[in-house]
């Protein structure tokens, strides 16, 4: 929330001439509030009237990123910069809590930022030199912007628009429209489009086929069964999780870096020809077939129908997450950076770690092993398996941490030769077993 200071800082530029025109009106119409913040950038003057009977004259600003984009947090950077940062600000405090009607006339406001006001309705038609808008956060059923020709950002997110119409606005760079309840997005007109957040609506279809400027893409979490990316070969950044997609073709995609398709229901993903991609999150689907690149630093394909999986080609790997699949075997001698490895809920009987010296964190649980080398894992803290029989644990040169009982005492490392006490989930194996049964398996040397 801006403080006092906005008032402040603006205090010398009230009670300017000569009047606004009325022809660059824009209205703005609240539920019950206390008070109401804005940033607003331009050049020239503005009329604010609060709708509480009292209006207020202002010089206005250009537009300056840094400032605008400055996180409104106490800080020693805020504080320094808080002359540049509030140049912008402006703060209204109502004497009661009551809907409230604004007006605001401006010749030449460029950028208006109302997020997280209760707005009812918002009309900017008549902003024609506005070039970015940001009302996300309120409750807005309706946005007319088919004036706003000069508009380059748009952010109306977490709001109740049932549709929006963009076609007037050829010059849009950035559209972030997610979680409302749109259920069709034209962006077919936005050829420039870099930025498109559309997640977390009701959308069945997006065609980004002329959206060949695209660098980043949110569409997760809608109604899609198709997404057809073969034209966005500038596409950096992929999110389309949760939505119904039975196959992703990426093979021109060779600029993408991060890509999440979680919970779809592709059976087939080839990430081969991705050689920039980075991370890669691609579980709860129904892959049985996975063809990776060589240059992920990630992988998260938990949650397949996988029966096998070839990491040897991926020496940069630090966190492998394959559970929840059908492997019998899984070899990351290769993977010498991993750091962690989740491989539990799988058919696995043998699993040697002895070269990832760099791995911390081991969750192998539920499996058929009857071996586990962790000889050289000096750095591993965290060890999560089912005690399902007396299992050879190959453990020297391991640093175990043991936290003292007492409260509040610093955990001291201890150097060991064998590991005498893990983690353990006996759920699945041993509620057969009677107590004498289970202290045996679990005490027993």
């Amino acid at each position: 929330m801006l403080s006092n200071k906005c008032l402040e800082m603006n205090e010398k530029s009230r009670n300017i001439e000569p009047e606004t025109p009325e022809s660059k009106q824009m209205i703005l119409t609240t539920q019950d509030i206390e008070e109401l913040e804005m940033l607003i950038a331009g050049t020239g003057t503005m009329m604010i009237d609060w709708g509480d009977g009292t209006s207020e004259k202002f010089a206005l600003v250009d537009f300056d990123e840094d400032a605008w984009n400055k996180d409104y947090t106490e800080s020693a950077d805020w504080w320094k910069n808080r002359d540049k940062i509030l140049k912008y600000g402006f703060l209204h405090v109502y004497a009661d809590k009551s809907p409230r009607t604004v007006i605001i006339n401006g010749e030449n406001i460029t950028h208006f930022s109302c997020d997280g006001n209760p707005l009812a309705t918002l009309d900017v038609h008549k902003n024609t030199a506005l070039e970015k808008l940001d009302c996300n956060g309120n409750e807005l059923t309706s946005l007319n912007l088919s004036k706003n020709t000069y508009l380059k950002e748009l952010g109306c997110c977490s709001n109740l628009l049932m549709d929006l119409d963009v076609s007037k606005n050829a010059a849009l760079m950035v559209l972030a429209c997610a979680n409302n309840h749109l259920t069709d997005l034209d962006v077919n007109d936005n050829t420039n489009l870099e930025y498109l957040l559309c997640d977390e609506n009701k959308l069945t279809n997006l065609d980004v086929r002329k959206n060949t400027a695209l660098r980043q893409l949110n569409c997760g979490k809608n109604l899609l069964t198709n997404l057809d990316t073969r034209n966005n070969n500038m596409l950096i950044h992929l999110c389309c999780e949760e939505n119904q997609l039975t196959e992703l073709d990426l093979t021109k995609n060779t600029a993408l870096q991060y890509l999440d398709c979680f919970s779809n229901q592709l059976t087939i993903l080839d990430v081969s020809n991705n050689i920039q991609l980075r991370e890669l999150c691609c579980s709860t689907n129904q892959i049985s077939t996975l063809k990776l690149n060589t240059q992920l630093l990630t992988l998260n394909c938990r949650s397949n129908q996988l029966s096998d999986l070839d990491v040897s080609k991926q020496t940069s790997l630090r966190r492998l997450n394959c559970s929840q699949n059908k492997l019998t075997n899984l070899d990351v001698s290769n993977n010498t950076e991993l750091t962690k490895l989740y491989c539990h809920n799988n058919q696995i009987e043998s699993l040697d770690l002895s070269k990832n010296i760099e791995l911390t964190y081991l969750d192998c649980k539920a499996n058929q092993l009857t071996s586990l080398n962790i000889s050289n894992n000096s750095e591993l803290n965290d060890l999560y398996r089912y005690w399902q029989q007396k299992l050879p644990l190959h453990c020297d040169s391991n640093v175990v941490l043991l936290k003292s009982e007492e409260e509040n005492q610093e955990i001291l490392p201890l150097e060991i030769k064998e590991i005498k006490s893990i983690e353990i989930d006996i759920s699945p194996f041993l509620n057969g077993l009677s107590r004498e049964e289970l202290e045996r398996f679990l005490y027993s040397n």
